[in-house]
């Protein structure tokens, strides 16, 4: 038989293939039905070249293997990826009977195309599918090998093949371009930008390690400038606005943990800390042992071997112990407390390495039970300081901690009821020790004023004295330990699910009152710090009311004493009897004898240690012992109203539930105006004086049918004249600036139309203000 029979009308690639395989298939056949000589393979080798397509013959010609191309079309090899897929797999590659050097060629050649079929890309016959097919050998084409593809900067990655690919396909494309490369397996793993990488290699930046603080800045800055452009773009709604922003959050967040955890700076600084951690365990486990030892030979030591033996035991943990000789006389209780101490710390110390929280965010939405999440009570002084019963706001997106801006603060002050103790603390926990400190210097809150007792039936010269007597009398400092501070940015303040979901079914006032009892009225806009406070606290305390001043004495005796002594001192022996001297009579001349009960004893917002040092040390080493100490001053909290204005403005049923939220604080607010923080914040509140001018104060009038704006200096020059006609005698009018008088007097005219809900009572007070100021 003729083998050029079977070719015969043979005219297409495919046709052709097929005779060729009919021929060898007969001749291979036992016994053969079809024999070829030399020149007849010769002459069917050369057929081959147009049985396969031009660029699987193209590339064999690149490598001078044209005579290994017979396989190709016997084993049915046509195309370039069929090919891709044979040569690179070593279980199929042998049916090609390649030398070793051509099939080294062939595949290295081929090796980013079989990446990419291996990658599931898609292609097949269907012709939905010829784009990809297009866009498979264009990318092979230009980047033939694996290694010229990841040479690609991302900026001609995207440009020339990722912005004409289907998400699959981008996936694929990345995938393969970051692959074996640690930066840009780090940057998409924490979900960066892979543009970002261009701009850390053009400033030298190669390698995770590299990424420095000026990186992280400098990649902010342009993550910012993306931002502000894409913001300034006309026709961008808020939508849009909102995702942009939130993006940047996402991008800084993300950046930040990378820094922390990926580079080589970040890595070694936390095994630093870790290592620290260690060392601190490791000395606290040692002093336990040695301090139980002590305790073992206390009845054969006396107090100065108890107290070298301390002191040894403190060197080597690295604290100072200052021990007064009452605390050394009842040595066991002073190793008992000691003990204590040492066992919490190490308690803390082994937490520190699988429960502490991990990113600044996480920290922030854990301290202090998530209080910087939840509503601050800013309406009802009887229920300041208390925990709103929801979460108001969901955790940010972006919230670095940063150092604090003060290293230590001390502070002292002085109660003369339990009660009025108990509510500052509260305050301190709940709205920081800045609120708290600001409330007992005004009328709100428990102070030396309102806790000292009083008889309301004596006559106003013995009120007078009774003002300055009690029974009771609690000094107390508070020690001041800030770690790390945060602000939570006004355009990151988003409500949680659960405020949020609470506000859509707000469409009258019963339920926004609801919603105030639930989430409270305000948030914090400033700084708030992080640590710990350590309270040292003497009680006294007599039978009989006893002027306050010799209370006092007594205390800061105590305290003294203690403070001298050493730290160690509050946590155990802490009632003591002693007898004094007090004024007996009005006029201060006759003097009694009188007893006080005097007790001491240490409250700690972070490790339950008894000693300051402990405390301190245990508190660095583990933020799942942090609290939330200071939430900087009233000034800073915003009303969550203008919160949801901001961010939910085009959301008009949450904006008309957040009036109504408003309306009904100035309602409530209005009860307690005689308190000067809440009168303060009325002013703030009907002014907008948090996003807008003084001038809200004052609407605008119609004067002969003309509409007139009040010009505020004016307005305030006006009242400076006629003002004193109109308010009573007892209104001392030069004692106020002139914007800190209009503010009171408009204050007042809007709390009155607050109060009015007709319209002609509200007609009435404009005209007064109209006739005031003579419009």
């Amino acid at each position: 038989m003729d083998w050029r029979s079977l070719l015969k009308d043979q005219t297409t690639p495919c046709e052709l293939a097929n005779g060729i395989r009919r021929i060898y298939t007969l001749a291979n056949r036992k016994p053969p039905e079809l024999t070829l000589s030399s020149a007849d393979e010769y002459d069917i080798l050369i057929l081959c070249r147009k049985a396969i397509q031009p660029n699987v013959m193209a590339l064999f010609e690149a490598i001078n293997a044209t005579d290994k191309i017979l396989p190709l079309v016997l084993h049915h090899i046509n195309d370039m990826n069929t090919l891709a897929i044979f040569a690179t797999d070593t279980t199929k590659a042998s049916v090609l009977e390649f030398d070793r050097a051509t099939l080294y060629k062939c595949t290295l050649t081929l090796q980013l195309r079989s990446k990419i079929l291996n990658s599931n890309w898609p292609i097949n016959d269907d012709p939905k599918n010829e784009a990809s097919t297009e866009l498979l050998e264009k990318v092979c084409s230009k980047c033939p090998t694996i290694a010229s593809f990841r040479l690609l900067p991302y900026d001609q990655l995207k440009q020339q093949f990722l912005d004409y690919a289907t998400p699959e396909q981008q996936g694929i494309l990345e995938a393969i371009w970051i692959d074996d490369n640690k930066l840009r397996t780090k940057v998409k793993e924490y979900n960066l930008p892979l543009a970002l990488i261009k701009i850390l290699e053009e400033n030298g930046t190669k390698s995770i390690d590299d990424i420095s603080d000026n990186d992280v800045s400098a990649l902010i800055k342009v993550d910012q400038k993306r931002m502000t452009e894409q913001l300034e773009q006309n026709g961008i709604d808020k939508q849009q606005t909102d995702f942009i922003i939130e993006q940047h959050a996402k991008f800084k967040s993300n950046l930040t943990q990378l820094r922390k955890k990926e580079t080589k700076k970040g890595q070694e600084e936390e095994a630093e800390k870790r290592k620290q951690v260690e060392e601190n365990k490791k000395q606290t486990v040692e002093a336990i042992k040695n301090i139980e030892e002590i305790n073992k030979n206390l009845k054969t030591l006396s107090s100065k071997q108890v107290e070298d033996n301390l002191k040894s035991v403190a060197e080597k943990l690295k604290v100072e112990w200052k021990f007064s000789s009452e605390e050394l006389e009842q040595s066991n209780k002073l190793i008992e407390t000691i003990l204590k101490d040492l066992n919490t710390a190490k308690t803390e110390l082994e937490a520190t390495c699988g429960s502490n929280y991990k990113t600044d965010e996480e920290i922030i939405s854990h301290i202090s039970g998530g209080m910087a999440l939840y509503g601050i009570q800013l309406l009802d002084p009887e229920k300041f300081g208390e925990k709103a019963g929801r979460q108001l706001l969901s955790c940010p997106l972006y919230c670095p901690l940063l150092s604090p801006e003060y290293a230590f603060q001390s502070n002292v002050q002085n109660f003369t009821s339990l009660q009025a103790l108990n509510r500052f603390r509260k305050n301190i926990q709940t709205s920081g020790l800045s609120v708290a400190l600001s409330l007992e210097a005004s009328a709100w809150g428990a102070s030396l004023k309102t806790g000292l007792s009083r008889n309301t039936q004596d006559t106003s010269d013995e009120e007078k004295q009774t003002k300055s007597q009690s029974r009771k009398f609690i000094q107390t400092e508070y020690i001041v330990k800030p770690v790390k501070c945060f602000r939570i940015p006004r355009e990151q303040m988003r409500l949680s699910s659960e405020a949020e979901n609470a506000l859509k079914t707000i469409n009258n006032k019963s339920k926004a009152k609801d919603f105030l009892r639930s989430f409270n009225s305000h948030v914090n806009d400033g700084r708030q710090h992080i640590g710990g406070i350590f309270i040292r606290t003497v009680d006294v305390e007599t039978k009989e009311e006893t002027d306050v001043a010799s209370l006092e004495k007594i205390a800061s005796k105590n305290f003294a004493v203690d403070i001298g002594g050493g730290c160690i001192g509050y946590g155990f022996g802490g009632v003591s009897v002693e007898n004094f001297t007090s004024d007996g009579s009005k006029t201060g001349t006759e003097e009694i004898s009188r007893t006080a009960t005097v007790k001491r004893h240490v409250y700690c917002m972070g490790p339950d240690c008894s000693n300051i040092e402990l405390f301190t040390k245990t508190l660095i080493s583990n933020n799942s012992t942090w609290y939330i100490i200071d939430r900087d001053t009233i000034s800073s909290f915003v009303p969550i109203w203008e919160i949801i204005l901001t961010s939910y403005s085009l959301q008009s049923d949450l904006c008309q539930a957040a009036e109504l939220i408003k309306q009904v604080w100035l309602q409530e607010a209005d009860a307690n105006q005689h308190i000067p923080i809440i009168q303060y914040e009325i002013q703030r509140v009907l002014s907008s004086d948090y996003s807008s001018s003084m001038s809200m104060l004052l609407p605008s009038f119609h004067n002969n049918g003309k509409k007139v704006t009040l010009n505020i200096r004016d307005v305030v020059k006006k009242l400076d004249d006629e003002i004193e006609k109109c308010l009573t005698d007892n209104f001392n009018v030069d004692e106020l600036s002139s914007n800190h008088l209009l503010s009171k007097v408009c204050t007042w005219f809007k709390a009155d139309l607050v109060k009015k809900k007709s319209v002609d009572a509200k007609a009435d007070t404009w005209r007064f203000v109209a006739s005031i100021i003579n419009i």
